[in-house]
Order: C-alpha cells, then structure tokens, then sequence
C-alpha cells in the first residue's frame, strides 16, 4: 500500500471494470468518485448466469464487490447518475455530474472510463427479425437465471434443438466463451441437442481450449462455415436454418429446425460522447473503442495524459482481462500523479514573441496548456511532444531537450 493521498479520482461507469478499478484505487489511499447511470452497479454482471470458469458466479462476484464498495470510506457511489461536463487536465480536472435534479461540481485528478460496450442484435446482418426463439446470447444468459426452458419440443415432441450461429460478425473470446459454456448447459441441465456453426473457433487459452474439449465430449455438434452464410428462414413460429457445412466440401446443406436460435451479438463500444455532454478529444480505433493505434501506448492509456480506458470500452475483452485492464490503470495513474516536470527545464517561453493566439494551446493533445499573459504548462499533463513549439506561427517556444520516450 502507498502513503495516504488526498487525491480524487472520478471513475466513470459502474461495471465490473469500474468497480474493480474503484476498489483497486482505494486500497490504494485514493478518494474515488463513482458514477454509474443506472440505479444499480454490475453492468453486464447482472444479466451473467454463469463464468466459463468454475469456482464462483456472477451472482457471488457481484454481491462481494459491492459489499466492499459499500463498506470502503474512499469511495463515493452515484448512482442513476451521468457525467455532463468535464473539463481540464491531469491534477486538476473539473467534473459535473447530474443526479435526478442536483448538479454536482468536483474536483478530480486523474479519470478512468469504464464505460463498457452496447450489443446490438444483427438483423440487418441475417435479414431476419427478433423472436420468442431467435435471441442472442445475452438473452440466453438472461433465459438461463429464470430457467425458463422446455424439455420437449412442442414441434416434434422430441428433444428440442439449439443452435449457436458464431464467428461470423467477430469470433471474439466473449462469444465464443458464452457459446461453449452455455451448448454445455442446454444438454446438461435441459436435455437439448446442441449444434454450433462457426466460421472461426479460436480458443486462445487453456481455459478455452478445456471448455472445447467438454463441449465435444458432450456431444455438442460442430459445423465450419465457409463463404457461404447460413440461411435463415423464419415463418410464423418456425425458425429453420441451411447450413454448408465447409469442411465436407461437397455442397452438401444441412437442414436444422431449430426450437432455438442462438446469434452472437454486434458489438458497438458505448462511446462517452454519445452519452455525456463533454468533449474529452479521446481518439479511437478504427471500431470507434477507446485505443488508438498507436504502439507507443500501453493498452489503457488514452492520448490525453491523466485519461485512461478500461474493460469494453477499449475493445471486447473477457472478464479477466477486464479485472486485468482495472488493476493496470489504478497502477498507472497513480505513476501519473507521481510524476511532474519543471517545463521551464524542457521549453523555453519567448514572452516578447508570444502573441496570445492560443495556437499551441488549440493544438495540445494533452490538454495541457493554459494561459495568463503567457502558456502555461501543466507540470504533470505536459509530454514535451514539441507539437505547441512547431506550431507556433511567431516562433515563441523552444524545446530545451526532450525525453526519448515522450517521442510519440
């Protein structure tokens, strides 16, 4: 444990990330401020009925972490709560925060974005619609805590069938993870045939690669997909589904009346901006998740110093990893806030020069520049990157020297 600290952090989101990095930090001697905008914290643990790991469920996790939550003095829990604005740097951010009708202003020093991913069913991807037996596997999730399935199929009075449709819009570990573990449920606990079609079955930890032995073992059927997609025919309460199976190589299609149908999930990263009135200028991939492609960051850090990305919001991950992601952002910030520059012994300020155009302070992508007669540079949101020394248009600011890792 370090040294007590009065420094705040604000944590946005009250997932699993957010709890662990909330927990993380106050052991640490931080004061943490966490917000969640639904009325209970968990996020996605609420909807789990089971890990693929053995030893504990979501349930179990869920009620340990919040009774720490609840019993720590260093965290401050709002809930049903947004974050409306945000604004400066890394030991010095302004934050206000809207419960029910109170608006809240704080103060923090460091932020942590928890804010996870939306599922978004794929109809357009299928051309199919939404039914009572065509759910994706968070529904089935959600199915499996009320138990609520038959063990007779009403259509041929024989054990009903259940397909997983995987691979084909993402093929990640969450998937694929919730599609073994549950095709093991369905045959064990509710008697159903089990097939899973997959364009892409990587099971990329030993973990994994057991939970795919099992599912094999008991009897879970297993197509590859090529090119060719499924076809998917619905017709009032009848799902069927045509499968070419890839490694016959024949063309033969197989015929699979389905009692259900189970699809992977799209993934769409639940942007803050979308959410919160503020512009925190994060830049993301490709995918629109919070991590740029650029190899000269750690995987949680954002390019704006003192903001940093965990769990779904920076990719789709698995819990662990999740876990992994909040442990690593509380160690980094703290490194942070350790850390301060003395900018006069790296940039020098030409006040005779300096117009007050405020263009090294528009093109910062620390956000760390302020101004009073001259910049002003924040000794701990400063990376001597040079960038405000090259765009300045009247040549006021000189780079003294710069550290070879703040060469980005």
């Amino acid at each position: 444990m370090c040294e007590q600290t009065k420094s705040k952090i604000l944590i946005v989101g009250g997932g699993i990330g957010g709890m662990k990095s909330s927990l993380t930090l106050a052991k640490l001697g931080f004061d943490v401020i966490l917000v969640e905008k639904e009325k209970e914290l968990g996020g996605l643990l609420n909807s789990l009925y089971s890990f693929y790991q053995d030893g504990i469920s979501p349930e179990q996790l869920l009620n340990i972490m919040k009774k720490e939550i609840s019993e720590s003095e260093k965290i401050t829990v709002y809930k049903n709560a947004y974050v409306k604005k945000i604004m400066g740097e890394i030991g010095d951010f302004s934050v206000s925060i809207r419960q029910n009708d109170e608006l809240l202003e704080l103060k923090s020093d460091g932020i942590i974005l928890a804010v996870g991913f939306n599922k978004i069913f794929p109809d357009e991807f299928f051309d199919i619609r939404k039914k009572n037996n065509t759910i994706t596997l968070l529904e089935l999730e959600k199915l499996l805590i009320k138990k609520s399935f038959p063990n007779i199929s009403p259509k041929t009075n024989k054990r009903p069938i259940a397909l997983f449709i995987n691979g084909l819009i993402g093929g990640n570990s969450i998937s694929i993870s919730s599609a073994l573990k549950n095709s093991i449920i369905l045959k064990e606990k509710f008697g159903y045939r089990v097939f899973i079609a997959s364009s892409q079955m990587k099971v990329d930890s030993p973990d994994l690669e057991q939970l795919y032995g099992k599912s094999r073992s008991k009897g879970v059927v297993f197509f590859r997909l090529g090119e060719q997609l499924p076809i998917i025919k619905q017709e009032n309460d009848d799902t069927e589904v045509f499968i070419e199976d890839y490694q016959l190589g024949d063309g033969t299609i197989i015929k699979i009346p389905c009692d259900l149908l189970i699809i992977e999930e799209k993934y769409k990263p639940a942007m803050v901006k979308s959410m919160f009135d503020f512009n925190l200028e994060i830049k993301t991939d490709i995918l629109g998740f919070y991590q740029q492609d650029n190899v000269h960051l750690v995987p949680v850090e954002t390019n704006r110093k003192g903001i940093l990305a965990v769990g779904g919001c920076r990719m789709v991950n698995t819990i662990n990893g999740v876990i992994n992601d909040a442990k690593s952002a509380a160690a980094i910030i703290v490194s942070m806030l350790k850390e301060k520059r003395i900018h006069e012994d790296y940039i020098e300020v030409n006040p005779e020069r300096c117009a007050l155009c405020l263009t090294c302070q528009r093109y910062c992508p620390h956000g760390a520049i302020t101004y009073d007669r001259v910049p002003i540079f924040s000794p701990t949101g400063c990376q001597i990157c040079g960038i405000c020394a090259m765009e300045c248009p009247n040549n006021a600011l000189k780079i003294l020297k710069r550290e070879k890792e703040s060469v980005i």
